[in-house]
């Protein structure tokens, strides 16, 4: 089951990288077939004249550098959400998986073993709390930029020749920013699905061969597990309806350039 997990994450990080290692390359294609020395990664003003190749290449070098480092920068925080997100639903999984094997007409102490799962809940309850004190900031202008720029991007895309490498440049960036809003809320959604899972995994206790006591607790569990476990980036609850929401309003801004340049 952990393995599965595993796998999944090194999915989503490969398929990322790969979207952005190919932007890069494209810009680098565009630098070496292009004619005139007009095209910059990074489009601003330079104080000198870039015609000449003295100037130009170390120019387009050190751009494509910061691009590199910022990008890298950006991927590995997104990672790291996507591993300590992962840790929560690996942990949810093993609580799943410790309520099943409780069995009341076993040797087990149920009712010590029922206490000890709710601890080990609380525990996974104080662990999704932390991450979202310290990514809730950071996710929010994440999916702020991210709408800014598929907005952009996709008002670029129908002003540039859909055969030209500009164009590729676009369209690649523009699956690097869904890939990744997509990652953040693919995984918060799968929190809160396996958090809603606990309630139904005490059901497969025979409670009704259970001492009042232990009954109670497996109603402690049942009850705490009806409100799913999930990150918020501030206002916003990360799940697939949020992905949804971003795209809706993404695409409404774009609309809405495309009329006003009309």
């Amino acid at each position: 089951m952990l393995e599965q997990h595993e796998v999944l994450r090194g999915i989503f990080g490969t398929v990322y990288r790969i979207a952005i290692s190919s932007f890069i390359f494209v810009q680098v294609l565009i630098v070496i077939v292009q004619e005139e020395k007009t095209f910059l990664p990074l489009k601003s003003w330079t104080p000198f004249d870039l015609n000449t190749n003295s100037v130009y290449y170390p120019t387009v070098i050190f751009q494509l550098s910061i691009v590199g480092i910022l990008i890298l920068c950006d991927t590995s925080l997104d990672c790291l959400y996507y591993i300590v997100a992962d840790v929560a639903c690996c942990q949810l999984d093993i609580l799943k998986e410790n309520l099943r094997e409780i069995d009341s007409r076993g040797d087990l102490n149920v009712e010590h073993e029922l206490i000890m799962c709710i601890k080990y809940h609380q525990d996974i309850i104080r662990f999704v709390h932390q991450i979202e004190q310290v990514f809730s900031v950071p996710l929010f202008l994440e999916f702020f930029k991210s709408i800014v720029n598929i907005c952009f991007v996709g008002f670029e895309l129908t002003m540039v020749n859909f055969f030209s490498l500009h164009f590729l440049v676009r369209l690649i960036f523009l699956n690097g920013s869904l890939m990744q809003i997509f990652s953040f809320c693919w995984f918060g959604h799968a929190l809160i699905l396996k958090s809603s899972e606990v309630e139904d995994a005490c059901y497969v206790i025979e409670w009704n061969e259970c001492s009042l006591s232990e009954q109670k607790l497996i109603l402690m569990i049942m009850m705490r597990a009806q409100k799913p476990l999930a990150v918020r980036a501030l206002f916003l609850t990360l799940t697939m309806s949020t992905l949804t929401l971003i795209l809706k309003t993404s695409y409404s801004y774009c609309t809405v350039l495309r009329t006003m340049y009309d």
